[in-house]
């Protein structure tokens, strides 16, 4: 048996598949000559997920379409094709199982519902506010002043006091009525 010759290509942008995406990298990073810090910044990530991404712990990040996501932009930031790293973790996570979360339907006071005696106060203060408004209502009249003239004894409307009377002249006040002293004194 002859064995078949492997071309080794010393190609970066060639992923070994024996070599994890998250090791893989970090050792492009490392020949850069780049700092976590610089990654995450230009990634808008923190230095911690990063580290997470470096090192292969998948169960730190969101999950796999965020994960994915990430080692295609990190990749494409250090200048590399993104497919085979994104094809590489996709290989190494298929037979992990997801993390099902269980979401329940929130409780009547975490829902906003509140207790009944909440409720009762909120329906009296409605109450009172309409009551009174429904006084108000049937009161207006009462509380607008009138602007009807008054009428005497014998049903015609009196002379105000100290009015003038249309066509007099200004200059000369209007004389009081004969009473007038013995009200203001």
């Amino acid at each position: 048996m002859n064995p078949i010759p492997i071309e080794r290509v010393d190609d970066q942008n060639v992923v070994d598949f024996a070599e994890s995406p998250g090791r893989r990298l970090r050792l492009q990073r490392q020949s850069r000559g780049l700092e976590i810090e610089r990654i995450a910044t230009q990634l808008h990530l923190r230095p911690e997920r990063v580290e997470s991404l470096e090192q292969d712990r998948y169960d730190d990040l969101p999950g796999p379409v965020f994960v994915a996501g990430y080692i295609r932009n990190y990749a494409r930031l250090l200048g590399m094709d993104p497919d085979p790293l994104v094809a590489a973790y996709r290989g190494s996570s298929a037979g992990a199982t997801p993390q099902v979360r269980r979401v329940l339907p929130p409780t009547a006071r975490e829902a906003g519902g509140g207790t009944i005696l909440v409720r009762l106060i909120s329906l009296a203060l409605l109450a009172g506010v309409i009551g009174m408004l429904v006084y108000w209502w049937q009161n207006r009249d009462d509380l607008m002043p009138s602007f009807s003239e008054p009428q005497s004894e014998t049903g015609t409307a009196s002379p105000r006091v100290g009015f003038e009377a249309p066509g007099t002249d200004l200059g000369e006040p209007a004389e009081p009525p004969a009473d007038w002293s013995s009200t203001c004194a």
